[in-house]
């Protein structure tokens, strides 16, 4: 993990006990200098969110930085997320999704992704969201909505807030971005995107998003229980918080 920003502690928190995973980050501590905190739970179905709580439980930072381990951080990810770190704020970035080709190779080489003339890489292997790619720290996007898990950060204390992810969520894609924004919201929190400051790259698999409308539709319901879009979100938020969820 190639970071310029040293001052931090990875938890990697394992939905599932895997003993490739468990002897990968056994064999890592020694070598990275930040200290690694690795937590697993019994493989019971999607319960990310639940683990997730986990993770925040046993953090002692003040400051939390969520992403997938699906994803390879830019080498100045965590350093701008930390100075972007704005009180009752969160702060939500994107990835360059990397195309099945290039995935090979850096998984042959995870080295690429930090070597110069990295863009014209990307776009040789017909890699996309590029746009999301160019560092740019000086930007700041204007678009208030949208939360991804794989790239997002906040101060614990606004978890503590919100009672952490909702674990009633058991399928991906809901419960671990989308769900969780509209409670901050509803806290009287503001979102805002730094996309161009925060990179990341995900790298390429095979979908495995199944039945998403059941979690919208929980979180919708959840939603309509509260009767809370109203309440915290203005016409245009609002318009934009639906044209995400469609």
């Amino acid at each position: 993990m190639q970071q310029s920003e040293l001052d931090f502690e990875l938890i990697i928190a394992e939905d599932g006990e895997n003993l490739e995973m468990k002897e990968f980050v056994a064999a890592s501590i020694p070598k990275c200098n930040f200290p690694i905190l690795h937590l697993t739970q019994k493989d019971e179905g999607f319960l990310k969110c639940k683990m997730l709580n986990k993770a925040i439980a046993a953090s002692s930072s003040p400051y939390l930085i969520f992403t997938d381990g699906d994803c390879v951080p830019h080498r100045h990810f965590i350093k701008q997320h930390l100075a972007s770190a704005t009180i009752n704020y969160a702060m939500f970035g994107r990835r360059v999704m990397l195309s099945e080709e290039f995935t090979r190779l850096v998984y042959e080489n995870a080295k690429l992704l930090f070597q110069p003339f990295l863009f014209y890489r990307l776009v040789k292997y017909k890699c996309t969201e590029l746009i999301a790619g160019i560092y740019l720290p000086s930007i700041s996007p204007k678009k208030k909505i949208g939360i991804w898990g794989c790239n997002w950060a906040v101060h614990k204390q606004a978890m503590i807030d919100v009672d952490g992810f909702d674990e009633d969520y058991n399928m991906a894609g809901y419960g671990e971005d989308r769900d969780i924004e509209w409670r901050l919201l509803r806290k009287g929190m503001q979102c805002r995107q730094i996309k161009h400051r925060v990179i990341q790259y995900h790298l390429w698999h095979k979908v495995n998003y199944n039945d998403t409308l059941i979690m919208k539709q929980m979180m919708m319901d959840k939603m309509d229980a509260v009767a809370i879009i109203p309440s915290f979100l203005g016409d245009g938020q609002l318009r934009e918080m639906e044209s995400i969820f469609k």
